[in-house]
């Protein structure tokens, strides 16, 4: 019995990698395109723009997330399942929204002080949209995984990191969009990531 609960749990692990480890892949795959055909100047806005999404991704989630697997983990009880979800995801929805909202809202400024530019306000917002989406899809992210849909998790995650890949190289190669590429493609695939899992937060 234990024998097989450490294997199940180690499937389980391998999926779930192999899906993150394919996301790091698409990102390696991806340095070529950004040395070669974006500028100096652009790669910087790149890096300084996902270091600010990766900062202010933690006041989103306030760490309901590790919260709510925790509680799935040790509850058995379907109906306690779906309303500790339920509060999670409405509770960062609410507050990804308020915070969205703020950046949206002073986008320009913030594009100033960080990026170095007002013009650069519009990737701001783009930022403000894909923190949200991405906040939106991690507690469903966390379901499936306690719910053990490891085969769910990776497929989603592969196809969310080849839709970017696959867009950012038509917007940067083909239609010169330049470093504001990015962000539209993590957008897409951000957007796809929730629509993707939504239906498992509504079971």
């Amino acid at each position: 019995m234990l024998f097989d609960r450490i294997r199940s749990l180690l499937k389980h692990a391998a999926v779930y990698g192999a899906g993150d480890i394919a996301g790091r892949a698409m990102s390696v795959l991806l340095v070529p395109v950004y040395a070669r055909m974006l500028t100096t100047e652009a790669n910087g806005v790149r890096i300084l723009g996902f270091t600010f999404v990766g900062f202010a991704a933690v006041f989103y989630s306030l760490g309901l997330n590790q919260a709510l697997l925790r509680y799935i983990a040790r509850s058995g009880d379907t109906g306690d399942t779906k309303k500790s979800f339920s509060s999670a995801f409405f509770t960062i929805g609410f507050l990804g929204a308020c915070l969205s909202a703020l950046l949206w809202t002073f986008s320009d400024t913030l594009a100033r002080g960080i990026l170095g530019a007002a013009a650069y306000g519009d990737i701001f917002r783009l930022m403000a949209v894909i923190i949200f989406l991405d906040s939106l899809s991690e507690p469903q992210f966390t379901l499936c995984r306690a719910r053990q849909k490891s085969g769910t998790y990776a497929a989603v995650r592969l196809c969310q990191h080849t839709l970017q890949l696959g867009i950012t190289v038509v917007l940067i190669a083909f239609l010169g969009y330049g470093v504001r590429a990015v962000f539209w493609s993590n957008v897409a695939s951000s957007a796809f990531a929730f629509v993707a899992v939504l239906p498992i937060g509504l079971r």
